[in-house]
């Protein structure tokens, strides 16, 4: 656990501590946003790490300390108005991680539940998530051909409400008696509304911001998406090593994992009504 902590913090520092000058973290010395970086890229190591481990208490542990140090940073990072979903760029970055959490909600414990409950090969399991990824493409070729004429404060949340219904359905992969054919198609309906929701995000995550903030919209963008999916692994590893040491089930374990994911994803819609082109920033 420790080493990968290691390579999420050797990774992310560089980007996050190169920020423009120029961003909104000006007005702060250069040698402030060191710190920054590195307790952001802790925070999300020990997310990480934390989903890994297969003591319960290890992982709460270490998902809490990191929730934390990632919240607490992210409140100098990001753009003031993000937990209200502000029109612009805290809006985009809002639905950004809602996006994450809820599709890696999903992603991540439907090749788990083919190989526990199925006990499905390796090569079955990915199989199972693949139709997701090409369902992602299927949906942003779609927004890029219809994205001006239908509007982004349209498709955002359009695309929100079809992830939602991906994840609701794939509960089904908890049974053993529902085919994993089944999940590939339910599965491969949520990788459409992440497609469908995943461009325009950027595009207002990226056009809201000046040509001199550009960089630190960039890196709230990258940020976003690595703290929705820490944060979703981490919550549902700590459930499944809950489950794998208490009298808790698997499919508990793994239904409220969905159901999050699920809640997550209509929660990302009220944000994504409010993706709206803003004033640059």
């Amino acid at each position: 656990m420790l080493p990968l902590a290691g390579i999420v913090v050797l990774l992310a520092v560089p980007q996050l501590a190169g920020v423009d000058s120029q961003s909104q973290l000006a007005d702060e010395p250069a040698p402030s946003r060191i710190p920054l970086a590195i307790a952001i890229a802790a925070g999300i190591g020990l997310m990480t790490a934390a989903s890994y481990s297969s003591r319960w208490w290890l992982v709460t542990s270490l998902a809490l300390v990191g929730v934390v140090i990632v919240v607490a940073s992210l409140r100098r990072l990001m753009p003031p108005g993000l937990l209200t979903a502000h029109p612009g760029r805290p809006a985009a970055i809002a639905a950004r991680i809602c996006a994450m959490a809820a599709f890696n909600g999903a992603d991540f414990f439907i090749p788990l539940a083919a190989r526990r409950i199925h006990d499905a090969s390796p090569t079955v399991q990915g199989a199972t998530i693949l139709g997701a990824a090409v369902g992602w493409n299927l949906g942003q070729w779609f927004a890029v051909r219809a994205g001006d004429r239908i509007g982004f404060h349209r498709m955002v949340p359009a695309g929100f409400v079809v992830l939602a219904a991906g994840t609701a359905s794939s509960i089904a992969v908890l049974s053993s008696d529902t085919p994993l054919w089944v999940t590939f198609i339910t599965w491969s309906i949520g990788g459409v509304g992440m497609g469908v929701l995943f461009n325009p995000t950027s595009q207002i995550g990226m056009g809201s911001a000046s040509s001199e903030a550009a960089g630190l919209a960039s890196t709230q963008l990258s940020v976003a998406d690595v703290f929705g999916f820490s944060v979703m692994a981490a919550v549902g590893g700590a459930l499944v090593s809950f489950a794998d040491q208490t009298s808790l089930s698997l499919r508990t374990a793994l239904g409220s994992a969905f159901v999050l994911a699920t809640v997550v994803a209509l929660g990302g819609a009220f944000a994504g009504r409010r993706i709206r082109p803003a004033e640059s920033v």
